[in-house]
């Protein structure tokens, strides 16, 4: 099986990055993509920049008006073709086989709707600062299992830039979540967990960037703390998933901890 594979890039203000992370995109092992590429009315020189990159995989689009992040993000999805799509934010990276991996452990089962993958954190620098993995092993994990440990721990799946997933499920479960701040990939890949299974794969096939100037490093606790309630209550709502009382208590409260740490992180630590 080869099917095709949309890599959606939602731009806004990336002019430092937008190149290597492209070049990641063309780069990939799997010939079988699509890189789509939304500028969101950005205010530097992203859009000229790619606009000068040549490839005829790219599809190239502007919005007529700034939508935000993740009106943006769903906007992207609405331009691909792929029975897959795989995110990829300006300034982060896939590693060359990231989507050849992932696109085979995808279509090993026929119920496997999302794919994440161990990753390495990096700064503006491109320094690494440390590797995440959810186990030691590649593993096909129930779908709603995995969303309740991860309610239970943290967003175990990564930014959207580590995560490949089908194209359908994304429409079942009504894509990105736009009244949300913090939360908005958690939210997805929750969502899109309780309605089949999920693979994860023990390698670093992506590079995330963390840095002051990342959207959530900019949000105030408050705004987390209401984005999660609102998470939950998108989770409840989606194909009868049960959330018992103990397992919404207990998740606050780790979230909680948490999202104060990550603030501190975030405000205090994380490198320019």
């Amino acid at each position: 099986m080869n099917p095709l594979v949309s890599i959606c890039i939602p731009c806004f203000n990336f002019e430092k990055t937008i190149v290597q992370a492209i070049e990641s995109a063309i780069s990939q092992t799997y010939d079988n993509i699509e890189i789509i590429i939304v500028d969101d009315c950005s205010s530097d020189n992203s859009y000229e920049i790619v606009k000068n990159i040549s490839d005829s995989r790219i599809k190239l689009y502007k919005n007529e008006k700034n939508l935000g992040m993740s009106q943006n993000w769903n906007k992207c999805v609405t331009y691909a073709s792929g029975e897959y799509v795989h995110f990829l934010h300006g300034d982060d990276i896939l590693l060359s086989d990231s989507i050849n991996k992932k696109v085979n452990a995808a279509v090993s089962n026929d119920n496997i709707v999302l794919v994440f993958c161990a990753t390495e954190i990096i700064n503006s620098d491109n320094k690494t600062l440390m590797i995440r993995r959810y186990k030691n092993k590649d593993v096909m994990i129930e779908g709603r299992k995995i969303a309740y440990e991860s309610l239970f721990k943290r967003n175990i799946y990564g930014e959207p830039s580590n995560v490949l997933f089908r194209r359908d499920a994304f429409n079942v479960v009504g894509g990105f979540c736009t009244s949300l701040k913090y939360a908005t990939d958690w939210d997805l890949w929750l969502k899109i967990s309780s309605i089949g299974n999920v693979y994860y794969i023990n390698s670093v096939l992506s590079k995330y960037r963390v840095s002051n100037s990342n959207v959530t490093s900019s949000l105030k606790l408050k705004d987390m703390m209401k984005d999660d309630r609102m998470m939950i209550d998108n989770l409840k709502r989606i194909n009868g998933m049960h959330l018992p009382f103990y397992v919404v208590f207990i998740h606050r409260f780790v979230i909680r901890m948490r999202n104060i740490l990550r603030f501190i992180y975030m405000k205090y630590f994380a490198a320019n």
